[in-house]
Protein backbone atom coordinates (compact mmCIF):
# COMPACT_ATOMS: atom_id res chain seq x y z
CA UNK A 1 0.00 0.00 0.00
CA UNK A 2 1.07 3.32 -1.17
CA UNK A 3 1.26 6.25 1.57
CA UNK A 4 -1.33 7.71 -0.87
CA UNK A 5 -3.55 5.04 -0.30
CA UNK A 6 -3.79 5.52 3.78
CA UNK A 7 -7.22 7.29 4.90
CA UNK A 8 -5.84 10.18 7.31
CA UNK A 9 -7.04 9.93 11.11
CA UNK A 10 -9.66 12.45 11.01
CA UNK A 11 -11.56 10.76 8.42
CA UNK A 12 -13.71 7.81 8.52
CA UNK A 13 -15.22 5.15 6.05
CA UNK A 14 -18.92 4.98 5.78
CA UNK A 15 -20.23 1.25 6.15
CA UNK A 16 -21.88 0.89 2.72
CA UNK A 17 -20.78 3.72 0.61
CA UNK A 18 -17.89 4.33 -1.05
CA UNK A 19 -17.97 7.96 0.20
CA UNK A 20 -15.63 9.12 3.04
CA UNK A 21 -16.80 11.24 5.95
CA UNK A 22 -14.75 13.34 8.43
CA UNK A 23 -15.00 12.05 11.81
CA UNK A 24 -15.54 15.92 12.97
CA UNK A 25 -19.17 15.56 11.18
CA UNK A 26 -19.86 11.74 11.45
CA UNK A 27 -19.46 12.26 15.67
CA UNK A 28 -20.30 15.71 16.11
CA UNK A 29 -16.92 16.68 17.40
CA UNK A 30 -16.60 20.10 19.35
CA UNK A 31 -14.27 22.50 20.00
CA UNK A 32 -15.18 24.24 23.07
CA UNK A 33 -13.24 27.15 22.74
CA UNK A 34 -13.75 30.38 20.07
CA UNK A 35 -9.88 30.68 19.24
CA UNK A 36 -6.52 28.98 19.30
CA UNK A 37 -4.30 30.32 21.71
CA UNK A 38 -1.52 33.17 21.05
CA UNK A 39 2.22 32.32 21.91
CA UNK A 40 3.43 35.74 23.70
CA UNK A 41 5.77 36.46 26.53
CA UNK A 42 4.60 38.50 29.63
CA UNK A 43 6.14 40.08 32.75
CA UNK A 44 5.90 37.80 35.51
CA UNK A 45 4.56 41.38 37.44
CA UNK A 46 1.61 41.55 35.01
CA UNK A 47 0.59 38.01 35.21
CA UNK A 48 -2.51 38.19 37.54
CA UNK A 49 -3.72 35.53 39.78
CA UNK A 50 -7.65 35.19 40.91
CA UNK A 51 -8.11 32.96 44.15
CA UNK A 52 -11.78 33.11 42.77
CA UNK A 53 -11.08 29.80 41.49
CA UNK A 54 -7.37 29.18 41.78
CA UNK A 55 -6.32 26.55 44.36
CA UNK A 56 -4.43 27.46 47.54
CA UNK A 57 -0.87 28.34 46.63
CA UNK A 58 1.80 25.81 48.14
CA UNK A 59 5.13 28.02 48.99
CA UNK A 60 6.79 24.94 49.86
CA UNK A 61 6.55 24.04 45.77
CA UNK A 62 6.82 27.76 44.81
CA UNK A 63 10.35 27.73 46.61
CA UNK A 64 11.45 24.57 45.37
CA UNK A 65 10.58 25.95 41.91
CA UNK A 66 12.33 29.28 42.40
CA UNK A 67 15.54 27.27 43.85
CA UNK A 68 15.76 24.83 41.08
CA UNK A 69 14.32 26.66 37.90
CA UNK A 70 13.63 25.08 34.94
CA UNK A 71 12.29 26.61 31.97
CA UNK A 72 11.73 22.71 30.16
CA UNK A 73 9.84 22.16 33.55
CA UNK A 74 8.14 25.60 33.01
CA UNK A 75 6.70 25.09 29.18
CA UNK A 76 3.81 28.07 29.03
CA UNK A 77 1.24 29.81 31.05
CA UNK A 78 -1.98 29.22 30.06
CA UNK A 79 -3.41 32.84 30.77
CA UNK A 80 -6.68 34.53 30.02
CA UNK A 81 -6.65 38.27 28.35
CA UNK A 82 -9.65 39.97 30.27
CA UNK A 83 -9.02 43.10 28.15
CA UNK A 84 -6.22 44.51 28.73
CA UNK A 85 -5.42 42.47 31.56
CA UNK A 86 -3.80 39.17 31.97
CA UNK A 87 -4.88 36.31 34.28
CA UNK A 88 -2.84 32.76 34.93
CA UNK A 89 -5.76 30.44 34.36
CA UNK A 90 -2.62 27.26 34.86
CA UNK A 91 0.89 28.15 36.29
CA UNK A 92 0.78 30.13 39.35
CA UNK A 93 3.11 28.28 41.06
CA UNK A 94 5.81 28.81 38.06
CA UNK A 95 4.60 32.47 37.94
CA UNK A 96 4.99 32.82 42.34
CA UNK A 97 8.39 31.05 41.38
CA UNK A 98 9.79 33.42 38.94
CA UNK A 99 8.11 36.38 41.26
CA UNK A 100 11.23 35.21 43.39
CA UNK A 101 14.07 35.58 40.98
CA UNK A 102 15.16 38.96 39.94
CA UNK A 103 17.15 36.96 37.08
CA UNK A 104 13.55 35.92 35.09
CA UNK A 105 11.38 39.07 33.80
CA UNK A 106 8.81 37.68 30.76
CA UNK A 107 7.75 34.25 30.83
CA UNK A 108 6.12 31.94 28.11
CA UNK A 109 2.54 32.06 27.91
CA UNK A 110 -0.51 31.00 25.85
CA UNK A 111 -2.84 33.80 25.80
CA UNK A 112 -6.66 32.84 25.41
CA UNK A 113 -9.40 35.85 24.76
CA UNK A 114 -11.63 35.48 27.84
CA UNK A 115 -14.64 37.39 28.79
CA UNK A 116 -15.04 37.00 33.05
CA UNK A 117 -13.94 34.99 35.68
CA UNK A 118 -16.36 32.28 35.22
CA UNK A 119 -15.02 31.51 31.31
CA UNK A 120 -11.68 31.28 32.96
CA UNK A 121 -12.97 28.97 35.73
CA UNK A 122 -14.24 27.11 33.60
CA UNK A 123 -10.54 27.11 31.42
CA UNK A 124 -9.29 26.24 34.74
CA UNK A 125 -11.58 22.72 35.26
CA UNK A 126 -10.78 21.77 31.86
CA UNK A 127 -7.11 22.24 32.46
CA UNK A 128 -6.78 19.92 35.08
CA UNK A 129 -9.35 17.83 34.15
CA UNK A 130 -7.23 14.86 33.31
CA UNK A 131 -4.42 15.92 35.97
CA UNK A 132 -4.09 14.29 39.70
CA UNK A 133 -4.05 16.12 42.86
CA UNK A 134 -6.53 18.40 42.34
CA UNK A 135 -8.11 18.96 45.89
CA UNK A 136 -11.84 18.90 46.41
CA UNK A 137 -11.68 22.42 47.89
CA UNK A 138 -9.98 23.88 45.12
CA UNK A 139 -12.46 21.96 41.93
CA UNK A 140 -15.30 23.34 44.51
CA UNK A 141 -14.55 26.84 44.52
CA UNK A 142 -13.26 26.52 40.57
CA UNK A 143 -17.04 25.11 39.64
CA UNK A 144 -18.35 27.54 42.24
CA UNK A 145 -17.05 30.55 40.37
CA UNK A 146 -18.43 28.92 36.86
CA UNK A 147 -21.35 28.94 38.09
CA UNK A 148 -21.74 24.92 37.97
CA UNK A 149 -25.58 24.06 38.82
CA UNK A 150 -24.16 21.15 41.33
CA UNK A 151 -21.66 23.46 42.86
CA UNK A 152 -23.93 26.04 43.58
CA UNK A 153 -26.78 23.40 45.43
CA UNK A 154 -23.70 22.51 47.85
CA UNK A 155 -23.00 26.15 48.62
CA UNK A 156 -26.26 26.80 49.43
CA UNK A 157 -26.33 23.43 51.50
CA UNK A 158 -23.14 24.61 53.36
CA UNK A 159 -24.77 28.05 53.87
CA UNK A 160 -28.01 26.08 55.37
CA UNK A 161 -25.79 24.26 57.74
CA UNK A 162 -23.97 27.40 58.93
CA UNK A 163 -20.50 26.10 58.07
CA UNK A 164 -18.04 27.20 55.40
CA UNK A 165 -16.23 24.68 52.79
CA UNK A 166 -12.60 24.04 54.02
CA UNK A 167 -9.78 21.52 54.72
CA UNK A 168 -10.33 21.01 58.94
CA UNK A 169 -12.14 18.32 60.18
CA UNK A 170 -14.23 19.96 62.62
CA UNK A 171 -17.87 21.52 63.21
CA UNK A 172 -16.93 24.67 61.40
CA UNK A 173 -16.11 23.66 58.16
CA UNK A 174 -17.65 21.07 55.21
CA UNK A 175 -14.77 19.11 53.75
CA UNK A 176 -17.00 16.12 52.36
CA UNK A 177 -17.27 18.52 49.03
CA UNK A 178 -16.43 15.37 46.90
CA UNK A 179 -19.26 13.82 47.95
CA UNK A 180 -21.88 16.60 47.85
CA UNK A 181 -20.73 17.40 44.26
CA UNK A 182 -21.82 14.20 43.06
CA UNK A 183 -24.80 13.88 44.98
CA UNK A 184 -25.99 17.23 44.14
CA UNK A 185 -25.21 16.07 40.34
CA UNK A 186 -26.58 12.96 40.43
CA UNK A 187 -29.84 12.61 43.26
CA UNK A 188 -29.84 16.55 43.98
CA UNK A 189 -33.52 16.18 45.52
CA UNK A 190 -32.26 13.62 47.58
CA UNK A 191 -29.48 14.91 48.99
CA UNK A 192 -31.52 18.53 49.87
CA UNK A 193 -33.98 16.42 51.91
CA UNK A 194 -31.83 14.27 54.05
CA UNK A 195 -29.72 17.12 54.42
CA UNK A 196 -30.84 18.88 57.75
CA UNK A 197 -31.02 15.01 59.47
CA UNK A 198 -27.41 14.50 58.53
CA UNK A 199 -25.96 18.48 59.96
CA UNK A 200 -27.61 17.87 63.08
CA UNK A 201 -26.54 13.75 63.55
CA UNK A 202 -23.12 15.61 62.72
CA UNK A 203 -23.45 19.15 64.71
CA UNK A 204 -20.86 18.63 66.80
CA UNK A 205 -18.29 17.00 64.38
CA UNK A 206 -16.93 17.22 60.50
CA UNK A 207 -19.68 16.24 57.85
CA UNK A 208 -17.58 12.60 56.76
CA UNK A 209 -18.07 11.43 52.96
CA UNK A 210 -19.08 7.74 54.35
CA UNK A 211 -22.17 9.61 56.62
CA UNK A 212 -23.58 11.69 53.52
CA UNK A 213 -23.31 8.93 51.25
CA UNK A 214 -24.56 6.40 53.28
CA UNK A 215 -27.77 8.71 54.22
CA UNK A 216 -28.83 9.45 51.15
CA UNK A 217 -28.05 5.82 49.83
CA UNK A 218 -30.95 4.36 52.61
CA UNK A 219 -33.57 7.15 51.59
CA UNK A 220 -32.98 6.27 48.08
CA UNK A 221 -33.35 2.32 48.35
CA UNK A 222 -36.49 2.51 51.00
CA UNK A 223 -39.73 1.33 50.00
CA UNK A 224 -42.44 3.33 49.04
CA UNK A 225 -43.93 5.39 52.40
CA UNK A 226 -40.66 4.60 54.21
CA UNK A 227 -37.99 7.43 55.28
CA UNK A 228 -35.06 8.83 57.31
CA UNK A 229 -37.39 11.33 58.22
CA UNK A 230 -40.07 9.28 59.53
CA UNK A 231 -40.30 9.99 63.41
CA UNK A 232 -39.56 6.82 64.57
CA UNK A 233 -36.41 6.82 62.22
CA UNK A 234 -34.99 9.92 62.83
CA UNK A 235 -35.06 9.90 66.47
CA UNK A 236 -33.20 6.54 66.39
CA UNK A 237 -31.13 7.87 64.56
CA UNK A 238 -30.26 11.17 66.41
CA UNK A 239 -30.49 8.86 69.88
CA UNK A 240 -28.05 6.68 68.25
CA UNK A 241 -25.55 10.02 67.61
CA UNK A 242 -22.38 10.31 65.66
CA UNK A 243 -20.30 8.35 67.27
CA UNK A 244 -22.63 5.03 66.54
CA UNK A 245 -23.48 5.58 63.70
CA UNK A 246 -19.69 5.88 62.23
CA UNK A 247 -18.55 3.16 64.49
CA UNK A 248 -21.06 0.85 62.30
CA UNK A 249 -19.69 2.21 59.19
CA UNK A 250 -16.13 1.61 60.36
CA UNK A 251 -16.58 -2.01 61.47
CA UNK A 252 -18.60 -3.77 58.98
CA UNK A 253 -15.86 -1.87 56.40
CA UNK A 254 -13.15 -3.78 58.44
CA UNK A 255 -14.88 -6.81 59.71
CA UNK A 256 -16.02 -8.31 56.11
CA UNK A 257 -13.69 -6.53 54.20
CA UNK A 258 -16.33 -4.86 52.23
CA UNK A 259 -15.09 -2.03 49.62
CA UNK A 260 -15.71 1.58 50.84
CA UNK A 261 -19.08 2.05 48.65
CA UNK A 262 -22.31 3.80 49.32
CA UNK A 263 -24.06 0.62 49.10
CA UNK A 264 -21.54 -0.72 52.19
CA UNK A 265 -22.21 2.68 54.41
CA UNK A 266 -25.86 2.28 53.90
CA UNK A 267 -26.32 -1.31 55.32
CA UNK A 268 -24.00 -0.26 58.18
CA UNK A 269 -26.10 2.62 59.30
CA UNK A 270 -29.17 0.30 58.63
CA UNK A 271 -27.95 -2.57 60.23
CA UNK A 272 -27.35 -0.28 63.80
CA UNK A 273 -30.58 1.67 63.48
CA UNK A 274 -32.08 -1.66 63.33
CA UNK A 275 -30.67 -2.40 67.00
CA UNK A 276 -33.98 -0.70 68.35
CA UNK A 277 -36.56 -0.90 66.11
CA UNK A 278 -39.56 -2.95 66.41
CA UNK A 279 -40.34 -2.74 62.30
CA UNK A 280 -36.66 -3.42 60.97
CA UNK A 281 -35.66 -0.95 57.69
CA UNK A 282 -34.85 -2.91 54.77
CA UNK A 283 -33.22 -1.93 51.72
CA UNK A 284 -34.39 -2.09 48.26
CA UNK A 285 -32.36 -3.24 44.87
CA UNK A 286 -32.30 -0.86 42.16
Amino acid sequence: MSTNDLVPEDVIELPGSKGRASKIDRYKWQIKDDQAGVLKHISKHKLLIDPEYQRDCQQGKVLKMAREWSWIACGVITVGQRGTEFYAIDGQHRILAARKRNDIDLLPCIVFPTKDERAEASAFLTTNLFRTGVAPLSKFKALLCAEDPAALIVQELITEAGRVPGIGSDKRTVTCLAALLKLAQSKPATLKRVWPLIVELCREHSLPNQIVHAMVYVEEHLPNGESLLNSRVRDQILRLGYDRIWDSIDSIVHAYRVSGTPSAYAQAVVNVINTKLRNKLRLEAQ
